[in-house]
């Protein structure tokens, strides 16, 4: 063999190779957004220039950039006249709103207490809105309902479809 049929067979086989074998392109798929920040057993804590204000604590957690997600989530909010907690098996921090999912319990330094399957908390405001059934509790007094809504500001409380045991105080009537 000459060294130009050498070269020339060097030449279609790497011309062979350049045309029919071209690198696979593989697609890395993102599965949804990725956390800035996982944490396992954590609290977070925020003051103000004169207390704290709240306390977020919970098993596990993802913090990304608008939000927290947190599993077993507790959830404390000093701000208001009443100190307030709320615990659930799951919640969302995002914007000042906790949205809280599973075996949520309300409860407040006075007392009262209501639970639901999902409560929607708005820090600003101070409004929680139990989606769907509820129980309230406030001393012997209990209620069940639908659609709670709660103003811890001034202390108005609204729901559809309420029964309940109300203890009358002595001179008061229906």
């Amino acid at each position: 063999m000459t060294a130009t049929r050498f070269y020339l067979l060097i030449m279609l086989l790497l011309a062979g190779i350049y045309v029919f074998f071209k690198p696979m392109n593989i697609a890395q798929k993102q599965h949804g957004e990725i956390a800035q920040l996982e944490l396992n057993n954590f609290t977070v804590k925020e003051f103000d220039t004169e207390r704290l204000k709240t306390v977020l604590s919970g098993s596990f957690g993802k913090r990304f950039a608008d939000r927290y997600e947190v599993e077993d989530i507790n959830f404390t909010d000093t701000t208001q006249d009443h100190k307030q907690n709320i615990t659930a098996k799951s919640g969302l921090y995002k914007n000042s709103i906790v949205t809280l999912k599973g075996a949520v319990l309300f409860k407040r330094d006075d007392g009262m207490t209501f639970s639901s399957e999902h409560i929607v908390y708005d820090h600003n405001s101070t409004v929680a809105r139990a989606v769907g059934p509820f129980e309230l509790r406030r001393g012997l007094e209990s209620f069940n309902g639908v659609d709670l809504v709660y103003n811890n500001a001034n202390g108005n409380i609204t729901a559809k479809a309420i029964s309940g045991t109300y203890i009358l105080k002595s001179g008061e009537s229906i």
